[in-house]
């Protein structure tokens, strides 16, 4: 009895069968405002940055979700604070955004 490679036992997957890049399309969108309940203009990669920013530098921002504008002076759990842009009081800190939509 001959050993069986194991690379050879893995399928071939057509990246351009329609199925797949359905699959793909919808794992993309999924860091998306839409999906996550994210500001406008934000996805959950640039909060994730956003947050180390607050964790390991000097900043402590927040990001409104009415217009999307980053602001500091934001406590990490800050919610509903005013947006200095748009006036709206809906500035919440980085950090509670990330985990609420993580």
């Amino acid at each position: 009895m001959s050993k069986v490679n194991p690379d050879d036992r893995v399928p071939f997957v057509n990246l351009d069968h329609p199925v797949v890049q359905s699959l793909l399309e919808k794992e993309k969108k999924k860091n998306t405002q839409e999906d996550r309940g994210l500001p406008p203009g934000w996805t959950l990669d640039a909060v994730m940055e956003e947050v180390k920013e607050c964790m390991f530098g000097m900043a402590n921002t927040g990001i409104c979700y009415a217009c999307g504008d980053l602001q500091e002076g934001c406590e990490p759990d800050a919610q509903r604070y005013e947006c200095n842009s748009c006036g709206e009081r809906r500035v919440y800190g980085t950090e509670h955004i990330f985990i609420t939509s993580a």
